[in-house]
């Protein structure tokens, strides 16, 4: 796991999350549960980008 990667974008999207569970009307609370599916796609796709460049750094420490 990229913990650097993880640790970045975890609190915008809790903050996000809790954000619209408060904010949002009864009836579309639900909703709320697509800011964890946004955040898994950001976070594997920036994993992914990152090993097509070969940015990872050092082979076996980001594992």
């Amino acid at each position: 796991m990229h913990w650097k990667k993880y640790a970045m974008l975890l609190p915008p999207f809790v903050l996000i999350g809790l954000l619209l569970l408060f904010y949002l009307p009864t009836g579309q609370k639900h909703y709320a549960i697509l800011v964890a599916l946004v955040f898994w796609a950001v976070y594997y796709a920036w994993v992914c980008i990152d090993k097509k460049r070969g940015t990872e750094g050092v082979k076996g420490i980001n594992k």
